[in-house]
């Protein structure tokens, strides 16, 4: 058996023995820059533009958890800020007015869970085959009457054993102070 020369890489450039090579190779390309260096800068764009593309892929996907975060760190970073732009205690109509947007927030929560909670339940019981969801009725329906059922049994024990009221009425002031309220609590209480 009779085995293949190799050729060196010198000899491919024709700079091997002999002198000058059969193979005539381009060291550069035309702009004048060695000629790997263009394929060089396009794979790193190529990479970098992964990355980007990755990046901004990985930023959308998690964009309501970073903006959790960066809420909870913006409100941490307000408190302090205030806290520390005054020496002496805020007033509780100063507390009230930077409290309002918090407050609003709240609300407007509260009353975005009770019809998520019942469109998801009447989706998911849509799903389910007849006797599944019959079986799941009847288990909400005994869980639903055991629990009213109960808290009624220990209302009815707390308030016989505890008499709630019965002390705190005498001690009520008759007079009060009437308080003051402003426009601005007023035109707060119409959007609260």
């Amino acid at each position: 058996m009779m085995s293949k020369p190799r050729l060196s890489l010198q000899a491919l450039r024709g700079k091997g023995k002999g002198g000058e090579g059969h193979i005539k190779h381009q060291d550069h390309d035309h702009s004048g820059e060695p000629r790997g260096s263009s394929i060089g800068r396009r794979r790193r764009a190529s990479s970098m533009s992964a990355k980007a593309n990755r990046l901004v892929s990985c930023l959308k996907g998690n964009a309501l958890t970073l903006a959790t975060v960066s809420g909870v760190l913006s409100g941490i970073a307000l408190g302090f800020i205030l806290r520390a732009s005054r020496e002496e205690s805020w007033t509780p109509r100063e507390i009230m007015y930077v409290s309002y947007v918090g407050e609003i927030f709240l609300r407007s929560l509260r009353c975005l869970i009770l019809p998520l909670i019942v469109s998801s339940i009447i989706s998911a019981v849509g799903g389910l085959e007849l006797g599944m969801s019959s079986r799941i009725a009847f288990r909400a329906v005994v869980y639903y009457m055991t629990t009213t059922i109960l808290a009624v049994i220990l209302g009815i024990i707390l308030v016989t054993s505890i008499h709630p009221g019965v002390a705190g009425a005498q001690d009520v002031p008759r007079e009060g102070e009437a308080r003051n309220v402003t426009t601005a609590d007023t035109l707060m209480d119409l959007i609260r």
